[in-house]
């Protein structure tokens, strides 16, 4: 996985010239070929999975019993044929697409804006509240990911809510890493002085200058976060510990596919490669913000 960019310059500097950091930034990440046709798959992808299923006339789980385990036929009703119970793949590899997309961005949003406040709280203040605030950070990261999962599972039952959950836990700890760091480095600079100087109290600080001076790194971590809570929901939903029926996902057809693989390879090959397609276009996207916002690049 890529790394992150350990220091962001603040924008009050890199706008020294004129342009707006975010601007070039995106300039820069224009420039990437190949960032940008990873974004115009990862649209399509995002079009096909929630816009494919409003041209059918039928739901996900809507069985067909006249056309139970129909095979892959590109020309026929279900052009990627069904499941033992008449169930078309297509569709359920669209409707197990928003599931794994809807799990991976919420669990991020969530995961990065609890580790971008408690990282900006705790390099700002410093001192025992600093210390305290990250002990809690290390004890957490000694317990197994797994086994966080399955005591989540058994307290709230499987499922989406509880796949959300166990990922939040596990991945807003190394953002508020990051993003501590980067408030550290901040909270003696000039910019900081003058807002104290200012009258401005130090929750007006943290609101309105350090979590604003992070933004460049919080992006980047964003989009390489993405793709491992999507992984991580589709590992779980594979072992039985995540999305239950009657959703599905990217991992429920993988495991549901692997079932079958001697006699319908397609049911576990088309999902598989749903998942890794998107996974692929997510880290070249990670790797043009890193390149656009990295400022040893510039």
């Amino acid at each position: 996985m890529t790394d992150v960019p350990a220091d962001l310059a603040a924008p009050e500097e890199q706008g020294a010239e004129g342009v707006s950091p975010l601007r070039e930034a995106l300039r820069r990440f224009r420039s990437n070929r190949a960032a940008v046709a990873s974004l115009v798959i990862l649209v399509l992808i995002v079009i096909f999975c929630f816009g494919g299923p409003l041209l059918y006339g039928y739901e996900p789980d809507d069985a067909n019993f006249e056309a139970m385990n129909a095979p892959l036929d590109l020309f026929s009703a279900h052009p990627f044929g069904t499941d033992d119970l008449g169930r078309d793949l297509l569709l359920r590899i669209m409707a197990g697409g928003q599931v794994s997309l809807i799990i991976g961005l919420v669990a991020t949003l969530i995961a990065v804006a609890i580790g971008v406040t408690w990282g900006s709280v705790a390099g700002f203040l410093g001192g025992i509240i600093d210390q305290v605030m990250m002990r809690i950070v290390d004890v957490l990261y000694g317990i197994p990911y797994i086994f966080q999962v399955i005591l989540i599972s058994m307290a709230l039952g499987r499922g989406s809510t509880a796949v959300i959950i166990a990922v939040v836990l596990s991945l807003w700890l190394t953002p508020s890493r990051i993003v501590r760091a980067q408030a550290i480095a901040l909270r003696n600079r000039e910019f900081i002085e003058a807002a104290r100087a200012g009258g401005m109290t130090k929750r007006q600080i943290v609101l309105k200058h350090i979590m604003p001076n992070c933004v460049g790194v919080v992006i980047v971590y964003s989009s390489l976060l993405i793709p491992d809570v999507i992984l991580s929901e589709s590992l779980l939903s594979f072992l039985g510990l995540g999305v239950q029926a009657p959703e599905t996902s990217w991992g429920v057809l993988i495991s549901e596919g692997q079932a079958k693989i001697e006699t319908d390879p397609h049911m576990l090959i088309l999902p598989g490669l749903a998942l890794a397609l998107t996974l692929f276009c997510m880290n070249f996207v990670a790797d043009g913000l890193r390149d656009a916002f990295d400022p040893n690049e510039r």
